[in-house]
């Protein structure tokens, strides 16, 4: 995978329209309906994380099948290596059942220890921030 700077602007367009699709999923549910089970940690995960999380992880499989991906709510403690993707498919969850519109959906390529290119998406806000050589706001 190339990751000079006009690749990793690329790179991180391609993240931003995976985040909008699984904002797009997302929006489906009925947060208050939702039911939730803790984790380990006390934090809340739903089947709204999980679908989220399946369909990013699915299409980061198809668009950059040599890439690995780490996930909030499938991770397992090994780092597969120093070139992956590192998903947060709903980062909010407690504001995602409230009803809050804080709540976000995030996918960054880490290259080593930075972040070469993400997209963080949140949708209630109508806000999707975009990085890779260059960073800016998308309107959605």
């Amino acid at each position: 995978m190339r990751l000079d700077d006009p690749a990793r602007d690329g790179i991180a367009l391609d993240l931003a329209q995976i985040a909008c699709e699984a904002a797009d999923l997302l929006r489906g549910f009925d947060c208050a309906a939702t039911a939730h089970h803790l984790k380990g940690d006390g934090s809340p995960t739903t089947q709204a994380d999980l679908a989220a999380e399946r369909l990013i992880i699915d299409r980061l499989a198809r668009r950059f099948p040599d890439v690995p991906a780490v996930a909030e709510e499938t991770a397992n403690a090994a780092v597969p290596g120093d070139l992956f993707f590192l998903v947060d498919p709903l980062d909010g969850t407690r504001d995602f059942l409230n009803g809050s519109p804080e709540w976000t959906v995030n996918i960054a390529l880490v290259d080593g220890d930075r972040v070469v290119a993400g997209a963080m998406h949140a949708p209630r806000l109508g806000r999707l921030f975009v990085g890779g050589r260059s960073a800016w706001e998308v309107a959605v």
